[in-house]
């Protein structure tokens, strides 16, 4: 009977030990890590928020005679500060890069706002030939950019700075009222101008393509002089003098962003 045991033993033993034996030539199934997210690709998205801008025009005439009136050394009319504000809307297109946690990218943007403000004389300006109820606007309906971008990356949630070129067109009108015996005179000028944009914003990827942001931007234009067309100098007959109205401009724009990246 011991031996019987002993034999039975001996056999579970080398079963067991055969059993292990197999096991551990098993492979050994484990669950996937999900893989980090990446910024890297191409997007295409919208955006949509508010700008406000800030336009310093002075209104020009240059130096004339005529019969009646004089202005050996021009007249000039500083306005000030014109401050049209409007809701913005458009679309972004680019590309991001990402390394480690570093992220470089290039935009380009184009948006439609619609800045719009008018100055009207309410007073007789001293020493210059302009009246009361002489007018002055400046407008804009659209704005575009190509930007280089630099960013840090945590996961889904990416904080960037950006900078680069800016364009909008700007359209400058005068408006002298008839006064006296002297003639009402008009003129619109309109350019495109170019400056620098700087700013920055943050993204959050809700999922492996769709994303939600925001971003805010300061644009510097560079100074340009628009045609004010003339205004009427003197008695009858009449010397019509050039009006010119250098402007300098700059903008502030905040907006909501969403894309889609590929």
């Amino acid at each position: 009977m011991k031996k019987v045991l002993t034999g039975a033993l001996i056999s579970l033993a080398a079963g067991t030990g055969a059993f292990a034996a197999d096991l551990s030539g098993m492979p050994i199934y484990t669950k996937a890590s999900p893989a980090a997210f990446s910024w890297t690709g191409f997007y295409v998205g919208g955006n949509l928020g508010v700008s406000w801008a800030n336009a310093s025009t002075t209104v020009n005439v240059a130096p004339a005679t005529a019969l009646g009136a004089a202005l050996p050394t021009g007249a000039s009319l500083p306005l000030g500060s014109m401050t049209p504000n409007s809701f913005m809307g458009g679309g972004q297109l680019g590309y991001n890069w990402q390394t480690g946690p570093l992220v470089f990218g290039i935009e380009g943007d184009i948006d439609a706002h619609n800045w719009n403000a008018t100055q009207v004389l309410s007073n007789f300006a001293s020493g210059t030939i302009y009246v009361p109820g002489d007018s002055f606007t400046v407008s804009s309906r659209w704005q575009a950019s190509l930007r280089g971008r630099l960013g840090y990356a945590w996961d889904r949630f990416l904080v960037y700075a950006t900078g680069g070129a800016a364009w909008t067109n700007v359209k400058i009108g005068t408006s002298f009222i008839p006064f006296a015996s002297a003639p009402a005179t008009s003129a619109v000028d309109s350019a495109t101008l170019t400056g620098g944009t700087v700013g920055g914003g943050i993204d959050y990827a809700l999922s492996n393509n769709l994303s939600i942001g925001a971003e805010a931007l300061y644009t510097h234009y560079a100074n340009h002089t628009f045609n004010g067309g003339t205004i009427a100098l003197g008695v009858s007959p009449f010397v019509f003098t050039p009006v010119t109205n250098p402007v300098q401009l700059n903008s502030v724009q905040v907006v909501e962003r969403i894309n889609w990246k590929f």
